[in-house]
């Protein structure tokens, strides 16, 4: 009996190089094909070690698949063999998969929260078989750029809340295109802006939001005066809104509307937005402002004050008061000879707490021909909203030669008082004191300040004693004719009254004796004496 092997296989399709070429997702049959011999051979095909079909008929066995991305370059044998072999024939075929390209997006860093002002990377990778020949990226609808590459990246440097959006990364290659998006949300703080609605008295803030997200919450409004120190927590949680009392000095100053949705600004922040809001009334006495001032007819008196107003002073005059006489004495106005503006800084009271503000120094100078001029008057400073008045006492102060007066420290003048004193370039006098020194204790205990002891080399004169607790006024004077005796107040009357003849000269002193005799003096009806060293 005859005995062959099979000989002359074949593989159908199969290229110079042993690769069969095929589209990514299309049928492919695999035919592999003997010329049979004696007996029956056995085909197979498998790919590794692995048989996938075995059989076939009249010397051909057939596979079929659908090539996809993971047989690319997959190798597949078809084997013949029957008794008349020793080892099988074979013979292999390597496919080649060809198919549009593979396209991935990804954001660095890839975290899910990407927020503004930080550094970020958008890329696009391609890979598949052919090699992409063409990149294009779009935003939305609007394309962006167009690469010959594999790879692409978009850097933003840093983001914006602009960059938010969707993004498409669309490559080509000879089988076709395909594309890959990203969407990209950038975190940003909320932009915020203050609306304001004024009726005829009331002020009302509206603070407005937007951000992305677009979930928020309004803290307290914070309102700080002008120069940015903190006075109070205040307003609605809720929706941001804010009603104020329009003609109250103490609302004015800068509010700030702070907003959070739980994403730091660049600054590591809470974002926040700031408004100003001015007072709209009359003008407002500071809280250091003297009662008490001091003239010296028939000279002009001076008065100083110092006013809030946020809107331009307009008028000022003095008003006499006088208990006991007609209403249309009591209006009679005094002759002003001057009126100086200047600006200063001053404290002020904006709920119970004390702050700096811009305030208008106001230095009025006024007739003082008699001694009825000495008494209350009411100061009016109008501005262009309204009036508002302010009581002060005017007093005498003597006039006296070269003497200085020397005050105790608690007494001491501030630099801001220094020349509520100096009026018309005098000196303050110190003769008559029963009536000035009470007043002018009563002036500097109003204006304590440790920020001048001296109001004038020629004038005023440190006291040498430092306790604070001191309520005394030293006076000097120098000696000069006079046929009256002085008389020393102590302050608020607190001491003894002394009355003092400056120039009557001590009685001369007894000479002494060696009788202890000679220092007693014995008085009739006064028993139970004792003697005394």
């Amino acid at each position: 009996m005859y005995c062959g092997p099979p000989t002359n296989l074949k593989i159908t399709n199969e290229t110079q190089n042993n690769t069969l070429q095929v589209v990514e997702g299309s049928m492919l049959q695999l035919v592999c094909s003997v010329q049979s011999g004696k007996p029956k051979e056995i085909l197979q095909w498998r790919t590794d070690t692995t048989v996938i079909k075995e059989g076939g008929q009249n010397g051909t066995i057939t596979y079929t698949l659908n090539a996809s991305v993971s047989d690319h370059m997959k190798i597949f044998i078809c084997s013949a063999f029957n008794d008349a072999l020793d080892h099988p024939i074979k013979k292999l075929v390597r496919l080649d998969v060809l198919g549009k390209p593979k396209v991935t997006v990804s954001i660095i860093p890839d975290d899910m929260l990407l927020r503004e002002h930080q550094n970020a990377e958008l890329c696009c990778k391609t890979g598949g078989n052919p090699k992409a020949t063409h990149i294009t990226w779009i935003k939305g609808t609007r394309q962006l750029k167009r690469l010959n590459d594999s790879k692409h990246c978009i850097p933003f440097t840093p983001l914006r809340r602009q960059d938010s959006g969707t993004y498409t990364c669309t490559a080509k290659n000879s089988i076709g295109f395909s594309s890959a998006t990203k969407q990209i949300l950038v975190l940003y703080p909320p932009d915020v802006s203050i609306d304001t609605i004024e009726s005829q008295n009331k002020i009302t803030l509206k603070c407005q939001a937007s951000s992305d997200p677009g979930t928020y919450e309004f803290a307290k409004w914070e309102h700080l005066s002008q120069f940015g120190k903190h006075i109070r927590y205040i307003g609605n949680t809720q929706n941001g809104t804010l009603v104020l009392e329009k003609n109250n000095y103490q609302n004015s100053g800068i509010y700030k509307c702070r907003v959070t949705i739980g994403v730091p600004d660049m600054n590591g922040e809470i974002y926040q937005k700031e408004l100003v809001v001015d007072y709209k009334g009359p003008p407002v006495f500071v809280s250091n402002n003297s009662f008490t001032w001091f003239a010296q007819y028939p000279e002009d008196a001076k008065i100083i004050l110092k006013v809030f107003s946020s809107s331009k002073i307009t008028s000022g005059r003095i008003r006499k008061i006088e208990e006991g006489h007609k209403e249309e004495e009591k209006q009679a106005f005094k002759s002003i000879r001057s009126f100086i503006q200047s600006t200063c800084r001053e404290s002020l009271a904006f709920y119970n707490v004390d702050v700096l503000v811009e305030c208008i120094e106001l230095t009025f100078k006024i007739a003082m021909p008699g001694s009825n001029d000495l008494r209350n008057y009411t100061v009016e400073v109008c501005n262009t909203y309204n009036c508002s008045s302010f009581e002060v006492i005017v007093v005498s102060a003597r006039e006296s030669v070269d003497n200085r007066l020397y005050l105790a420290s608690e007494f001491r003048p501030s630099h801001s008082t220094r020349h509520q004193t100096e009026l018309n370039g005098e000196n303050i006098p110190t003769t008559g004191l029963n009536l000035s020194i009470s007043a002018l204790s009563n002036h500097y205990q109003e204006e304590i300040s440790e920020e001048q002891n001296v109001l004038d080399d020629n004038q005023i004169i440190p006291t040498q004693h430092a306790e604070s607790s001191l309520n005394y006024a030293e006076v000097e004077f120098e000696a000069g004719p006079t046929a009256s005796t002085s008389i020393i107040h102590g302050h608020e009357d607190r001491t003894i009254y002394s009355e003092i003849d400056v120039l009557r000269l001590a009685n001369a002193i007894p000479s002494s004796s060696d009788s202890d005799e000679d220092d007693f003096v014995y008085v009739d009806g006064i028993e139970n004496y004792n003697k005394k060293d």
